[in-house]
């Protein structure tokens, strides 16, 4: 039997719990099936807000053809790192249900997928299973302290993510330098830095000297130091479950600038995790327009579940000034109806706010205050940060032409 005409099947694992079974049908179609004892349980921990419908149903996601559902396909890396597994297993790149298969046991979150019991499964689904298929214990273990990257986003070039050991562990994500990009370790720690400041979640960050950090292919490294991340979904050994809004909104991962907004996700926000937790999204996004990073797609927000059922946003991850390499840059989603930073105003904000039918004052007035308390503390965190002037000259040119940001506001924000 070709395989293209066999069937098989993954294990999708929540933590320990089987919550569904994932096929790979005949002719490269693929279904997502949950297991009856998960489905049954009224405290079931969450896999995805995406499949669960208006009245708490659980609703599995719509069979696809060529690729894995949106959710799954979306804890896949993307172009290299991907191009290079691939290789190492013998498939294709867009073999995405073999790729799962090889790097289910350790991705992002908490979700694992694995070859399941054949006396498990229904006898409708057994298949063989190829040799060259099976997880290699070697190729894992080399891929995660090589290359088990989570996500390689910003643009063509400007960065490369790889998880790789520092001090003897593992639990840290290093973000290597670029060679097109100068200064983009020092950016990206600032940025970080200047969040926390400014009272937003960050997980730890650090920059280090190379050497210190084992297993970081040297060709691809361009400067001498490097950054770590400490991964916030490892917390003493345990994992914690995430994911991020491409998947809530079942979008693949190449339609994660497309077809929506910050609305949508300040509505999901809203809906799920509460006022306080929209607000905090509204006054991230207005970081995000104060140093201009035009890279914050639906990839780049995150929920996480730290009781597995409560929705809360992840920590802040990969805040850059984009604009420092890309002038005339944009903001990766529409702030209300613009993309421009230099069209984005508090009405931008307000209209955000209709959309997503949010109260347009409380919204507005995070929107000014975040606005406020930026231009208030970024001077002295200019001064301060060590930033080459190439970086810190590109946001103050910046800061003069985008609307929201120049004080003193036009008019009073009613609350109500």
């Amino acid at each position: 039997m070709s395989r293209t005409n066999q069937v098989f099947s993954l294990d999708v694992r929540l933590q320990n719990e089987l919550v569904g079974q994932l096929l790979r049908l005949p002719n490269d179609r693929y279904e997502f099936y949950f297991d009856d004892a998960y489905a049954a349980r009224e405290d079931r921990p969450v896999l995805s807000l995406g499949m669960i419908g208006p009245s708490g149903e659980l609703v599995p996601p719509r069979s696809t053809a060529s690729k894995l559902p949106p959710f799954f396909s979306n804890l896949l890396p993307e172009g290299a790192y991907r191009e290079m597994v691939a290789q190492m297993i013998g498939v294709h790149p867009d073999q995405e249900f073999f790729l799962l298969w090889t790097l289910g046991v350790d991705m992002a979150g908490a979700v694992t997928a694995s070859e399941p019991h054949l006396d498990d499964l229904p006898s409708d689904f057994r298949g063989h299973v190829p040799e060259e298929f099976r997880l290699r214990i070697a190729i894992a273990g080399a891929q995660r302290k090589l290359f088990a990257n989570d996500r390689i986003d910003l643009a063509p070039g400007v960065k490369a993510t790889f998880r790789a050991t520092y001090k003897g562990q593992n639990d840290f994500i290093v973000k290597i330098p670029s060679a097109r990009y100068q200064h983009l370790v020092a950016n990206e720690y600032s940025m970080m830095k200047f969040a926390a400041e400014a009272g937003i979640e960050i997980p730890e960050v650090e920059i280090v000297p190379l050497d210190d950090v084992e297993n970081v292919p040297l060709n691809l490294v361009s400067e001498k130091e490097v950054l770590l991340v400490r991964r916030y979904d490892r917390v003493n050994g345990v994992k914690i479950h995430q994911e991020d809004f491409a998947q809530i909104f079942n979008q693949f991962a190449v339609d994660k600038y497309k077809d929506r907004s910050y609305a949508n996700i300040a509505a999901v926000i809203n809906h799920f995790a509460g006022e306080e937790q929209m607000k905090e999204f509204i006054r991230r996004l207005v970081f995000n327009v104060f140093i201009g990073n035009g890279d914050m797609h639906l990839k780049n927000w995150s929920f996480v579940y730290p009781d597995g059922r409560t929705p809360v946003l992840a920590p802040a991850y990969d805040y850059v000034s984009t604009l420092t390499y890309l002038p005339g840059d944009a903001m990766g989603l529409k702030v209300g109806s613009v993309k421009s930073f230099e069209k984005i105003d508090l009405d931008s904000f307000r209209r955000l706010a209709k959309r997503a039918r949010l109260p347009e004052g409380v919204v507005a007035q995070e929107a000014l205050g975040m606005a406020e308390k930026l231009r208030d503390i970024w001077p002295a965190f200019r001064d301060n940060s060590g930033l080459d002037q190439s970086i810190t000259g590109a946001i103050d040119q910046h800061l003069d032409r985008v609307p929201l940001l120049q004080a003193p506001p036009l008019a009073p924000i009613r609350t109500v």
